[in-house]
């Protein structure tokens, strides 16, 4: 029985690397506000932002998370979970526990629209134990974010008003190998106009205190090779 074991964990950890991967993955870039519309910010908000991230539509464990924590001694809720492959009756996600610890393979069986930790053998032959299985509602909607692929994010943050200036904080964030984060403080004064400019980016500046800011955008962040 011994020499078994370590057999059957050799057997699953194959079968879930050779899996196909999923092909729900996409890059997308995406710019807020909306353009010409009158916004009303607070300080510390931002008020134009870039994202160029690699995501794909997953789902968030919401309901029974005891279900999993089961398998999964250091699984935290409200953990969005990361698709792994897309099959014709399964689609296979994992979750992995806090600070990289346990992970499991989620399986969803699409023909009997079921969630169930997946066993030994995976999710095709998988021996149903019930306690394996997830009730109905544990799973919502909810987007991944693979943090290891490049992404970026610029952001103009509202900083204030002194006298008749105002004050930002420029930021961009970025993961994968791309570059450390970085911030700048600028600021403009009215009285030589409410037009704004900045990388690219161009707003009108309505009415501000030192608590909010209302602003029109006419122009996003320029977007470069990242």
């Amino acid at each position: 029985m011994k020499k078994i074991i370590p057999l059957l964990a050799l057997v699953f950890v194959y079968g879930c690397s050779s899996l196909p991967p999923s092909q729900k993955f996409a890059v997308e870039d995406k710019s807020f506000p909306p353009l010409n519309v009158a916004t009303t910010e607070e300080l510390g908000d931002t008020l134009v932002s870039y994202l160029r991230a690699t995501t794909a539509p997953s789902y968030r464990v919401v309901g029974r998370p005891d279900r999993l924590t089961a398998y999964n001694p250091s699984f935290v809720g409200n953990t969005v979970m990361k698709p792994i492959s897309d099959g014709k009756r399964f689609d296979v996600y994992r979750i992995t526990g806090q600070n990289g610890g346990y992970s499991n393979v989620i399986c969803h069986d699409k023909v009997k629209d079921r969630w169930q930790v997946a066993g030994d053998f995976g999710c095709e032959k998988l021996v149903i134990d019930p306690n394996r299985i997830f009730p109905e509602g544990s799973f919502e909607p909810a987007i991944y974010v693979d943090i290891t692929q490049p992404n970026f994010r610029q952001e103009l943050i509202y900083n204030g008003k002194v006298d008749n200036v105002v004050r930002f904080l420029y930021r961009e964030l970025a993961g994968g190998y791309m570059r450390d984060a970085f911030t700048q403080e600028i600021q403009y004064d009215l009285d030589e106009g409410s037009e704004i400019g900045f990388k690219g980016a161009r707003l009108k500046v309505l009415n501000a205190t030192n608590r909010s800011i209302t602003y029109e955008v006419s122009k996003h962040f320029d977007l470069r090779d990242y």
